[in-house]
């Protein structure tokens, strides 16, 4: 038989855990025998969010992508970035936001809760996940925050029984080094009490100018199963970000994409910093009331703060002898953060009016509190004729002749002092009804509402002008999710999906007096896409088709009509994505496996003015028609060892300011070999050391640089 594995009957899902409340009962189960090492590493067909869908993706009425824990690891993937390859419609924007479906977006959930430790402008870390789940098209009806495009879901790492313990060194060129541990394993002989411990720490030089990046990352798990069918989890995450030289903005271009300097340029200092230190706690409970229902009860809290100092790029400028310089601002910055996240869901599978239903009760809270404090020192065109205290040194693009900025002279010209509260509570229920033994359908709506409050004042110091503003919005609406999934054989079902969601204009939008023509709607979502999903080649390959088409209403506009005061605006706006998605995942042969992503997008406005937020005309800023990401790995079984390959594709592009962005395709490889409990890896990214722009932004800061040919090497222990 091929590639075996054992698993538990309960556990049909290999790498996704059973429910946490269930898990307790698995070494009891009996035992089946699965076939296919593509289930071993790529292939996962359930979600960890069993709550909300059904165990297996081909009954799930959409499309849902799952990045296991294997190919993260054969990629060396370190931050959410590394992965977008193979992720359909999804490409980087700027930082951690991203193209989705055609549309800007940053919504993310862990272990399906909000609250993101690495809000503002940090990218996520994966030391601590296990799975990433991509969910597409608008979920406000399960989710909340109804973005158009999807959302992803990091399923972070929890304690086990059985032991288990991995060292980890780490190096590489940009003199990268660091390492990882992590040990679990039963702190009872019962094993109803189990523990986690893992730390990572990685620094590297980065291949920008004046940067250096540490990454420190504790994170530790206590669970507690009692008896069958209930478990409590408490989690502890600390994160520790220092990122000399950054914030990071890109490198200028001309308007056919082409960098005009190094695209090692940076406009920031050694002595810049962008640092990030949070401390995540989260509380979850999963008890089996009786055999047809289960409770989950969670929470989360986030501690966090985000300082910044930076020299921002104000535009290109040339001198009288031809030079071509930068103007540059400073930028001195602090955002304290709070948030706060319960839920509560119970799941009941019963019968009525002589059909199986699985039914979905549930409330969420959210909560997120900022702090705020920034101070700007001014480049030489705005601060006018003011004194040499307030005016930063420009800086030569070509060779850059850093040093001659020293931030403690400067006096700030700007400063803001802001406070943010946000607070969103939301009730839903789903149905999930067999109709047939072929027919699921999925009947869900979610009634929500959220109030968000700015106080804000921003003070002009040479001019001693004072700003206040103080705005308020609140709103309160109903999402829906409709679908189907008909088995059409064993090994492929079809289905269709309706869903709509909504976003929150936010305060930020509105003004207080009304001047510029609030308050506004939330933008509206609604979603039609239909597919098929099909087990091929006797279920060691998963194929999944989507087409779709997504209208987004209630975008934000300059006011059209003749006698609107300037900066009015309207919400006339209406925007539509269609796509089509294919992914498959699965073995080639015994020993050989693989991954293959391509994905087709139109975004257009198609009501209101041509200046919507991130479009240009009738192009969206970064969203390319085309995307293609592949990975193949192969592995040689008398000497232990493995290689694998892989690709990224993405079609030319626009920046907000309209410049060029243009296509690129990318190569990796990976080598490693496994010698007793040892594991030697070796990854190589950026074969060709492709010069290229993974994205655009505005005309003065330039085009986001990908990264060029770097090595990394890894050695595991296992014990």
């Amino acid at each position: 038989m091929r590639g075996a594995v054992t698993v538990s009957a309960i556990a049909l899902s290999i790498a996704a855990p059973l429910p946490s409340w269930a898990q307790s009962d698995a070494k009891d189960a009996e035992e089946i025998v699965i076939e296919g090492r593509a289930k071993e590493y790529y292939l996962q067909t359930a979600p960890s969010l069993s709550t909300k869908f059904p165990d297996d993706l081909r009954m799930i009425p959409q499309s849902i992508q799952i990045l296991p824990e294997q190919l993260i690891k054969d990629q060396a993937a370190v931050e959410i970035t590394d992965l977008y390859r193979n992720i359909s419609s999804v490409s980087v924007f700027s930082y951690s936001g991203v193209t989705f479906r055609g549309f800007r977006q940053d919504e993310i959930r862990y272990d399906g809760l909000l609250g993101d430790p690495f809000s503002g402008f940090s990218v996520p870390l994966l030391f601590d996940i296990r799975q990433v789940e991509i969910i597409k098209g608008p979920s406000g009806a399960l989710f909340g925050g109804g973005e158009p495009g999807g959302l992803i879901n990091y399923v972070t790492r929890g304690a086990q029984e059985e032991f288990g313990a991995t060292i980890t060194g780490v190096a590489g060129n940009y003199e990268l080094f660091g390492g990882r541990a992590d040990i679990t394993g039963a702190l009872t002989e019962d094993g109803t009490v189990q523990a986690r411990l893992g730390v990572a720490y990685e620094d590297t030089n980065t291949f920008r100018f004046n940067t250096d990046k540490e990454d420190l990352v504790v994170a530790a798990d206590l669970a507690w199963a009692p008896e069958a069918g209930t478990r409590i989890e408490f989690k502890f995450d600390y994160i520790d970000q220092d990122f000399q030289g950054a914030r990071l903005r890109g490198v200028p271009v001309d308007d056919d994409g082409n960098f005009i300097t190094s695209r090692r340029f940076n406009t920031n200092e050694e002595t810049d910093f962008q640092r990030l230190t949070a401390k995540v706690f989260s509380l979850s409970w999963q008890q089996q009331l009786t055999d047809n229902a289960a409770l989950t009860l969670g929470g989360r809290y986030i501690d966090s703060e985000e300082t910044q100092n930076y020299h921002e790029n104000r535009g290109l400028f040339e001198t009288e002898e031809g030079v071509q310089r930068v103007r540059r601002e400073f930028r001195d910055q602090t955002r304290d953060v709070e948030q706060y996240t319960a839920l509560a869901e119970l799941v009941i599978d019963t019968e009525f009016a002589s059909l199986d239903h699985k039914f979905l009760l549930g409330a969420e809270y959210f909560g997120r509190n900022n702090a705020d404090f920034f101070l700007t020192s001014s480049d030489s065109r705005r601060a006018g004729q003011l004194p040499p205290n307030f005016i930063v040194p420009d800086l030569n693009l070509i060779n850059p002749d850093y040093g001659n900025s020293n931030p403690s002279l400067f006096d700030p010209f700007v400063e803001t002092d802001r406070t943010v509260s946000f607070d969103q509570w939301a009730f839903f229920i789903q149905d999930q009804v067999q109709v047939t033994e072929k027919l699921l359908v999925s009947l869900g709506g979610r009634f929500e509402g959220y109030n968000e409050k700015i106080d804000s004042v921003q003070t002009v110091i040479p001019l001693a002008t004072v700003t206040p503003l103080q705005v308020e919005e609140s709103d309160e609406a109903l999402t829906v999710r409709t679908g189907l999934v008909y088995d059409v054989t064993d090994n492929a079902s079809v289905y269709f999906n309706y869903s709509t969601g909504f976003t929150p204009q936010g305060a930020g939008s509105q003004d207080a007096d009304g001047a510029q023509g609030g308050p506004f709607q939330p933008e509206r979502g609604r979603l039609f896409e239909i597919g098929s999903k099909i087990d091929l080649l006797e279920d060691t390959i998963f194929l999944t088709v989507a087409a779709y088409q997504i209208n987004k209403t209630n975008l934000i506009v300059p006011d059209p009509t003749p006698d609107a005061a300037t900066g009015a605006l309207a919400t006339i706006g209406e925007a539509r994505s269609r796509g089509i998605e294919v992914d498959v995942v699965g073995d080639i042969t015994e020993n050989w496996t693989f991954t293959f992503s391509y994905a087709f997008n139109e975004t257009k406005i198609l009501e209101g003015s041509d200046i919507i937020t991130n479009s240009v005309g009738d192009e969206f800023a970064n969203a390319p028609d085309h995307q293609l990401g592949f990975w193949t790995r192969y592995d040689i079984l008398p000497i232990k060892s493995a290689v694998a390959f892989g690709g990224q594709y993405v079609s030319e592009q626009v920046s907000l300011s309209g410049q060029r962005v243009q296509p690129f395709a990318i190569f990796d490889a990976l080598w490693t070999t496994e010698i007793d409990r040892y594991l030697l890896q070796v990854n190589l990214r950026n074969i060709f050391d492709k010069e290229y722009a993974e994205s655009g932004f505005l005309s003065r800061t330039g085009h986001f640089p990908g990264e060029p040919r770097t090595v990394r090497v890894e050695l595991s222990a296992s014990f």
